[in-house]
């Protein structure tokens, strides 16, 4: 999960998280990943949208927020190559060279 302070909000910072992590899983060998977004909450749905996340499931109330009922969604993207893949990598397994070249050696881990 990425959450990040409203004050930031616009200002491509979610983005840029989300695209280092999409990364790093795909170092991991993950094929997809979820987005679950109780609703309304359009502006998290949008976002996701434009990332290219596409809703696949709604459940009716079925999230407790804000002390009411809500429903959520699940939206998905594909990252990866379906066919023949390589096992999983927990990410503590992964070399802290792959990890930077994911972030772009943003920040270097010691």
């Amino acid at each position: 999960s990425i959450y990040v302070k409203e004050s930031y909000h616009g200002k491509g910072i979610a983005k840029k998280l989300y695209l280092k992590l999409f990364a790093i899983l795909q170092e991991m060998n993950i094929q997809t990943v979820y987005a679950c977004i109780t609703v309304p909450n359009d502006k998290s749905k949008r976002f996701h949208q434009a990332l290219g996340f596409k809703q696949n499931a709604l459940f009716h109330q079925c999230g407790y927020k804000f002390n009411k009922w809500l429903d959520v969604i699940w939206m998905e993207k594909s990252i990866g190559q379906y066919g023949q893949v390589d096992n999983f990598i927990p990410f503590s397994s992964l070399s802290i060279d792959k990890i930077n070249k994911c972030l772009n050696n943003l920040y270097v881990c010691k």
